[in-house]
């Protein structure tokens, strides 16, 4: 019963991402789905910037973006490629936006998703808005999806001091 709420807990706030930054607990996420995919899907992560100092909630609120994307093309996707790029946007040397995409070459070729019965999406949408983000879903050409999702990090430093 311990091993199981230990994981749960882990699951809930990983230690990583305290103790290693995002971007190395980042890396870590990709290179696990890597491995349990046994080469079907090859996952890639591209971090264009220091992101390791960002305020919180951002970098669980990524964390957890980023997992539930990669579970989704896993279970969903039949992707053979998938792509999560991150990088800040900065104005007058502080950084004021984060930019987080999720590119599959799946078989997604259609928009909307609302006849999913999953709460994957729904998860994504709401903590991407209780943070004052944006997120917007597309398909690939032919097919694929692409999550794109913008946090505001300025207005957050704002209102924490």
């Amino acid at each position: 019963m311990m091993k199981s709420i230990r994981g749960l807990l882990l699951r809930l706030r990983p230690s990583d991402i305290d103790e290693l930054g995002l971007t190395v607990s980042l890396k870590s996420l990709v290179a696990g789905w890597n491995a349990s995919s046994g080469g079907k899907i090859h996952y890639s992560l591209a971090v264009h910037d220091d992101l390791d100092r960002l305020p919180e909630p951002i970098p669980v609120t990524i964390f957890r973006i980023v997992q539930e994307c990669l579970t989704n093309v896993s279970k969903h996707s039949a992707a053979t490629n998938a792509k999560v790029t991150l990088r800040a946007v900065s104005a007058n040397n502080s950084i004021t936006t984060i930019e987080l995409s999720i590119e599959d070459n799946g078989k997604a070729n259609k928009l909307p998703f609302e006849d999913s019965p999953g709460i994957g999406l729904l998860g994504i949408r709401e903590r991407v808005t209780a943070i004052g983000g944006r997120l917007t879903l597309n398909t690939g050409n032919p097919s694929g999806l692409a999550v794109h999702i913008w946090l505001p990090v300025q207005s957050l430093s704002e209102t924490q001091t």
